[in-house]
């Protein structure tokens, strides 16, 4: 007899899934369907077969046992491409149903936020499922309302409060809730435990303390020394070396309208370089330092920055007459550039000597 393919095998148990037997429903899903999704090629049709069968147990399945059977199913095939897009396909198709009908039907909307509130659904291995509800819920207020304070509870769990580093992935799933994160959102919850982990554990949530700043549609002046001056200290400035420590600065520099935030980065950075922290021994320390007064001249409110404009280049021209890396020189040539190309200003006499002189010394530079 002809072995059965894993579509005819799904095929065959469809038809049992309406089972009203707690007993039989968590034998299919824990012991019959594994094996049949093991030996498939996860093609197109048997993702969509796999996911209807799946959304059949939503009104059926309402016990313990049940629905975690049938989500350890559902985080196991979310590794496979195809299944994934027509999972979420599917789901976003189930909520805007409810939503434009008001069906009185189980809300899965609901039935996944609280499988993943409760952790019955491990959200650390689904970031997709979690962006998805997201942006669906981003998409509708009163569900963004509704679940933001759960998400926010999880993304400090998951992310900011991670034993380990957590995945670019996950820290990126979360950018729905950034892009409407309000004030309080972000002073009362985010912020708080950002600092306290960059203090405890920079390296595991630098990163994504940059992808935090970088999605957020607020005005970060008020956050400028708070977070700043706990990258620059001298356990992290190690790290600057992976980039992500200057593209937290890059988002600070881009996302502040207040000049004094701007005045206080260059004192907390000029402060590193003179010392503060301890001798910066190695170039990539300090070439860290010099790049991120680099990304300070980036400002979006450039224009009210003449003067640091002079004062920062100044203080680069006598950093770079006590350098002795070519390396760090070349940083610190590439900083001055940066401050003279966005500020008219800061191309001093001394400046203008310098560049002159050192055309002429070195074809390098």
């Amino acid at each position: 007899m002809a072995r059965s393919s894993p579509v005819e095998s799904l095929v065959s148990i469809a038809g049992s899934v309406s089972t009203p037997s707690t007993k039989k429903g968590v034998r299919i899903f824990r012991d019959e369907l594994p094996p049949i999704i093991a030996n498939s090629d996860m093609s197109p049709d048997f993702a969509s077969l796999l996911v209807d069968i799946i959304f059949k147990t939503f009104a059926i399945y309402d016990d313990g046992r049940s629905s975690k059977a049938v989500n350890d199913v559902i985080v196991k095939a979310l590794g496979e491409v195809t299944f994934m897009k027509s999972f979420a396909a599917a789901l976003v198709q189930a909520m805007e149903k409810q939503l434009k009908f008001q069906s009185h039907s189980p809300d899965v909307y609901n039935i996944y936020i609280e499988e993943i509130k409760d952790a019955r659904i491990p959200y650390k291995d689904t970031p997709e499922l979690l962006c998805l509800l997201l942006e669906f819920s981003s998409a509708v207020p009163s569900k963004f309302e509704q679940s933001k304070p759960i998400f926010l509870d999880i993304y400090v769990k998951a992310v900011l409060n991670a034993r380990e580093k957590p995945t670019k992935g996950l820290s990126e799933s979360f950018c729905p809730l950034f892009a409407l994160m309000s004030h309080e959102d972000l002073q009362s919850t985010v912020i708080q435990s950002s600092v306290k982990m960059l203090k405890r554990n920079p390296e595991t949530v630098l990163e994504s303390v940059g992808i935090l700043l970088s999605s957020v549609d607020l005005d970060l002046s008020k956050y400028v020394m708070e977070i700043l001056c706990h990258i620059t200290t001298g356990s992290t400035c190690r790290r600057w070396k992976k980039g992500c420590g200057i593209a937290i600065v890059r988002c600070l520099s881009q996302k502040s309208s207040n000049p004094d935030a701007f005045e206080s980065m260059f004192v907390v950075v000029k402060a590193v370089l003179g010392g503060s922290e301890g001798r910066l021994a190695f170039p990539y320390q300090r070439i860290g330092m010099i790049n991120a007064l680099q990304e300070l001249s980036n400002a979006a409110e450039g224009k009210y920055l003449n003067n640091l404009a002079c004062t920062v280049c100044g203080f680069l021209l006598n950093c770079y007459k006590d350098e002795g890396n070519e390396e760090v020189k070349l940083a610190i040539v590439s900083a001055i550039a940066s401050w003279a190309a966005c500020f008219a200003d800061a191309l001093q006499p001394d400046l203008v000597s310098f560049f002159a002189s050192g055309l002429k010394e070195k074809d390098a530079l």
